[in-house]
């Protein structure tokens, strides 16, 4: 599950991973600096996550550093998923944010390549692993939940020590 939740202390919430956020283009010039957040205002953007809206948290750190600046994010086009933003992107109609973890594994499907640039100040998705406090959970349960730990764990190494 993707942080924060609202924890009503019925749930144990188990950090597992986090993502860095990066700013991705087709333009190299784009990426050759970090993002700041009042580039990302002025940005011909691409966001997913159209259902979730301002209830995405990724979308939430992004507007709370664009209001720092004293502006307004407002994307050009928004999606449902990160697969479609980053295709558009990579044809070169907008650029898009997406996790570094994602963008590796998807690297090769898209039509272009796609240059990326941190986000300064940097922001991240954290997930975890949740389950309802004093439950006992089955041992197949436990080894599901460390093999998706450890997958998690992989992608987002993976995202870190490359560059889309």
């Amino acid at each position: 599950m993707a942080l924060p939740i609202l924890d009503d202390h019925q749930l144990t919430v188990r950090s597992a991973a986090r993502d860095e956020i990066v700013y991705l283009s087709s333009d190299p010039e784009r990426a050759r600096r970090p993002v700041t957040p009042a580039r990302l205002a002025d940005a011909r953007l691409v966001l997913s996550e159209a259902t979730w809206g301002e209830r995405d948290y990724t979308r939430q750190q992004l507007t709370r550093a664009v209001q720092t600046a004293h502006r307004t994010l407002r994307p050009h086009i928004e999606v449902e998923n990160v697969e479609t933003a980053l295709e558009i992107a990579a044809r070169g109609h907008a650029d898009t944010i997406a996790a570094r973890g994602v963008v590796h594994r998807l690297a090769g499907r898209l039509p272009h390549r796609l240059h990326s640039a941190p986000l300064r100040p940097r922001l991240y998705d954290h997930f975890a692993i949740v389950h309802r406090r004093n439950t006992t959970l089955s041992r197949a349960t436990r080894t599901l939940i460390d093999l998706a730990t450890t997958r998690l764990r992989q992608a987002t190494a993976r995202g870190r020590q490359a560059d889309p």
